[in-house]
C-alpha cells in the first residue's frame, strides 16, 4: 500500500458476501467528510459509510446539469483547502452482479484471450497502460482475440483465438450486454441521476495481474497538486498543496466523460488489488474498496474524484508454477489447481451527449461490416503480392518507436497491439498518436494490403490540429521509406544485387508488393507518396 500519514479508510471486507436478496445496497462514501476521516474506518466498520436503498423513491432524481453544479461546488471548497462533502459524487454498491453471475464469466475469460495494454492504447503521452494490465473491449467480445502467449496477455486483436474459438458465445455476448445495462443503471441511481442520463462512451474487461496498480488521477482531466491560497489550511495542519486541473499538458483525450465505475468480477486467487480514492492534498490512498465479487465502485470523472488501484500481489500460501505437480495432467484450470493470479473487473467510463456513445458491435461481425465510423479517414491503402503479418508488423514497431521524439521529444506516441480502442474502430495493428491528442496515424496489416488511416475522435471536436496537419505527412514520408526498403533494398548490401550472395529472396521479404517496377507510375508506394500534401525533401 502507498504510504500515508495515516490509515486510509475502506469500504467492504473480503470475502464477506452479502445475501443476494439483499442485492443493491448503496454504500455511499464520505470520503472527504472530516467524520469518516477521522474515524480510520474498519472494513466492516458502519461510520465509513452510509447506506440506503437502492429502491427509494423518495429522493427525485436530478440531469446533468445538477451534476455538473455539483461537481463545481466540489471544485471550490477544495481550492480553498476545503473537505467538500462527496457523498452525491461517488458512491459503491453490492451485488450489482451475483456471485454465481462473477464466476460464470470469469470462467469464460481466459488470461491468454487479454490485449496486453487494451483500453489505453490509442491515449497520448499521459495515459499509457498501467504495469501489469490488460483489457478486453467489446470489439473483441464480439469476436474473439488472437492469442501468443498460454502464460500472459496477448499482444494482438484479430477475429478469433488461435484456436479458432470466439471467446463468448453469441448467448454469452447478449448476457453480457444485458449486465453492462445493469452496471450503468446503477451508476445512475448511485449518482441521483434521472434514467438515461449517462451514456456509455467505452466499455472494458480489465485484467490485472501481480504488480497491476495504477496510479492516482482523473478520467477528464490530468491533475497537479497546487499551493493553497495564503490564510487557508488543508485537510490536515501539514496540508498545504491540493489537487488541481492541470493545463500545461494539453487537451485531455477525453475530456467529455462525466463519470466511471469498476465492477468487480472476482476476489479470490490474489492478494492486494484494493481501487481507491486518493487523498486531494497529495494523491496518496484515503478510502479503499475491497474486492468483491459484484461489488462497484462509481464517481464522477473528474479531479474531484482522483482514483487507482492498489498492486495486486501473489496470494500468501499459493503455490508457483509448475509446483505440487503429479496428481493430475493437462492444461487449464483443473479441479484442485490454483486460478490465475488476475484481479478482474467490468471498467465503464460515461458521457452525457449520444455522438460521443459507444458503438456496441453486432455479434459476428468485422470491421468492414460495422458501421462507418465519420472519424476514421482513409489515407491511401498498398495492395501486397505476400506479407509476413508479425514480421512486418515487429520491423514497423522498431522503426515508429524511434520516431516519437521527432521533430520534438514526445512529438508522437507509439501504440501498439490491439491499437486504437477510443479513437478507432477498425482493429489496427500499429499506431501513432499526436502529442495535442487531436489525430492519430494507424496502419491496419492485411492479407492483401496495407491499409494507413487518420483518426480524428480526439478533443478537438472530431478535426486534427494544423500542428498535426504539418507533420502527419513527414511521418508517412517516412513510413513510406521505410517499407521501400523493406520490400526492395537488400540491407547494408544497398539496393545491389542481383545474384549479390548478401541479396534477400522474395520468399525470405517481409513484404512484396502488387507491381510491375518498383518506383513505377503503378508502384503502390509511389502512388501513395501522390497522395501526400507535402513531399519529402
Amino acid at each position: 500500500m502507498t504510504p500515508s500519514s495515516s490509515p486510509p479508510s475502506s469500504v467492504g471486507a473480503r470475502p464477506r458476501r452479502t445475501p443476494a436478496s439483499l442485492s443493491m445496497t448503496i454504500l455511499f462514501l464520505f470520503a472527504f467528510l472530516g467524520a469518516a476521516a477521522s474515524s480510520g474506518a474498519s472494513a466492516s466498520s458502519s461510520s465509513s459509510t452510509s447506506t440506503s436503498s437502492s429502491t427509494s423513491t423518495s429522493t427525485p432524481c436530478s440531469d446533468v446539469t445538477d451534476l455538473r453544479r455539483r461537481i463545481s461546488r466540489s471544485l471550490s471548497t477544495l481550492s480553498t483547502g476545503g473537505r467538500p462533502s462527496s457523498s452525491s459524487l461517488r458512491g459503491v454498491i453490492d451485488d450489482v452482479l451475483s456471485r454465481s453471475e462473477c464466476d460464470a464469466l470469469v470462467r469464460l475469460l481466459e488470461p491468454r484471450r487479454f490485449v496486453s495494454g487494451g483500453g489505453y492504447d490509442s491515449s497520448n503521452s499521459g495515459y499509457t497502460a498501467p504495469h501489469g494490465y490488460a483489457g478486453l473491449g467489446l470489439r473483441e467480445l464480439s469476436r474473439g482475440a488472437a492469442s501468443t502467449s498460454s502464460s500472459g496477455s496477448t499482444s494482438v486483436s484479430g477475429s478469433t483465438s488461435d484456436d479458432g474459438a470466439p471467446i463468448l458465445t453469441e448467448d454469452q455476448y447478449d448476457r453480457l450486454l444485458e449486465w453492462r445495462e445493469r452496471a450503468r443503471s446503477s451508476a445512475e441511481r448511485a449518482l441521483g441521476l434521472c434514467p438515461g442520463t449517462l451514456r456509455v462512451d467505452f466499455t472494458a474487461i480489465s485484467q490485472k495481474t501481480p504488480g497491476g496498480s495504477h496510479r492516482p488521477h482523473a478520467d477528464n482531466a490530468y491533475h497537479k497538486f497546487v499551493p493553497l491560497p495564503p490564510g487557508t489550511s488543508g485537510e490536515s495542519s501539514a496540508s498545504s498543496t491540493v489537487v488541481a486541473i492541470d493545463t500545461s499538458r494539453g487537451d485531455h483525450p477525453f475530456p467529455n466523460r462525466i463519470a466511471a465505475s469498476i465492477l468487480y468480477l472476482n476476489d479470490d486467487g490474489y492478494d492486494g488489488g484494493e481501487f481507491y480514492f486518493a487523498r486531494p492534498s497529495d494523491g496518496a490512498p484515503d478510502v479503499t474498496v475491497r474486492p468483491g465479487a459484484g461489488r462497484m465502485a462509481v464517481f464522477t470523472a473528474g479531479v474531484e474524484n482522483l482514483h487507482g488501484a492498489l498492486p495486486v500481489r501473489e496470494p500468501q500460501g499459493k503455490k508457483r508454477e509448475g509446483e505440487g505437480e503429479g496428481e493430475g495432467e493437462g492444461e487449464g484450470e483443473g479441479e484442485g489447481e490454483c486460478p490465475p493470479t488476475r484481479r478482474l473487473a467490468l471498467a465503464m467510463w460515461y458521457v452525457a451527449d449520444a455522438e460521443d456513445e459507444e458503438t456496441v458491435p453486432k455479434y459476428g461481425s468485422t470491421p468492414e461490416e460495422e458501421e462507418e465510423d465519420p472519424n476514421i479517414h482513409p489515407l491511401f491503402e498498398l495492395p501486397v503480392k505476400s506479407i509476413k503479418r508479425g514480421g512486418l508488423r515487429l520491423a514497423l514497431s522498431l522503426h515508429l518507436l524511434g520516431r516519437q521524439n521527432t521533430p520534438s521529444r514526445g512529438s508522437w506516441k507509439f501504440v501498439g497491439n490491439d491499437g486504437d480502442a477510443a479513437a478507432g474502430r477498425g482493429g489496427i495493428d500499429l499506431g501513432m498518436v499526436f502529442q495535442d491528442g487531436t489525430g492519430m496515424i494507424s496502419v491496419r496489416l492485411r492479407d492483401d494490403a496495407i491499409e494507413v488511416g487518420r483518426h480524428t475522435d480526439g478533443p478537438n471536436g472530431g478535426r486534427a490540429s494544423l500542428r498535426y496537419a504539418l507533420q502527419e505527412s513527414v511521418l508517412l514520408h517516412d513510413l513510406l521509406d521505410e517499407l521501400y526498403s523493406l520490400a526492395y533494398e537488400n540491407g547494408d548490401e544497398g539496393e545491389g544485387g542481383d545474384g549479390d550472395k548478401d541479396s534477400i529472396r522474395d520468399e525470405d521479404r517481409l513484404v512484396i508488393f502488387e507491381t510491375s517496377e518498383r518506383g513505377g507510375d503503378d508502384d503502390p508506394i509511389e502512388r501513395a507518396r501522390m497522395t501526400l500534401p507535402a513531399r519529402r525533401a
